[in-house]
C-alpha cells in the first residue's frame, strides 16, 4: 500500500475518533437564543447539546448578534460529531476501494478498467480528491493529533 494511503487512512481514522469523543448530538444553533454564566456582562453566540430546557453549551462563538460569531455557531452546529462521523465513515468506504492495486502497484484497484477501457494510473481521481480534502500531499501530511487535558486545543502540524 502507498504512504499517501495510509496516511490519508490515519487522517481520516484520527478525525473520526476525535468526532466519536466529542459531546454526543445533535449540535444546534439558536440565533434567537444566548449563553450567559454568571458574571457575564453580555451574552455569547453559543452551540447546544442535549435535551432542550437542559442544554450543554459545547462551544462558544463570541459576542451576542455579532455576524462572524453568528455565522461560527452555525457552522460548527452543522459539522457535530453524527455528521462528521458519517461523512468520516463514508470516506474510508470509498478509501477501501481505491487504493494500489495489489498486482499493477501504479494503477488504482478499483478503477482499473472499471469502464472497460481506461486504466486509471494511481492515485486515482477520487483518491486525489479525498487526499485534498484531507489536505493530504507526498510532503506534508496533515493528521489531527488529539492534545492532553490541559495542554491546550487539538491542533494541526504545521503546513
Amino acid at each position: 500500500m502507498s504512504d499517501l494511503h495510509e496516511q490519508l487512512m490515519a487522517a481520516a481514522n484520527a478525525r473520526l475518533e476525535l468526532a466519536r469523543a466529542a459531546t454526543p448530538g445533535p449540535w444546534r444553533y439558536n440565533p434567537e437564543k444566548m449563553w450567559n454564566l454568571p458574571g457575564m456582562h453580555f451574552g455569547e453566540e453559543f452551540v447546544g447539546a442535549g435535551p432542550l430546557g437542559n442544554t450543554t453549551c459545547v462551544a462558544g462563538t463570541g459576542m451576542c448578534d455579532d455576524p462572524q460569531s453568528m455565522a461560527d455557531a452555525a457552522h460548527i452546529a452543522a459539522n457535530d460529531p453524527a455528521t462528521v462521523i458519517r461523512h468520516c465513515e463514508r470516506d474510508l468506504q470509498v478509501l477501501e476501494r481505491h487504493r494500489p492495486a495489489e498486482d499493477e502497484p501504479r494503477l488504482c484497484r478499483w478503477c482499473f478498467g472499471a469502464n472497460g477501457e481506461d486504466y486509471f494510473p494511481w492515485p486515482c481521481p477520487e483518491f486525489t480528491d479525498l487526499a485534498t480534502a484531507y489536505d493530504i500531499t507526498d510532503s506534508a501530511p496533515r493528521v489531527p493529533q488529539p492534545v492532553e487535558r490541559g495542554k491546550g486545543s487539538t491542533v494541526l502540524p504545521p503546513g
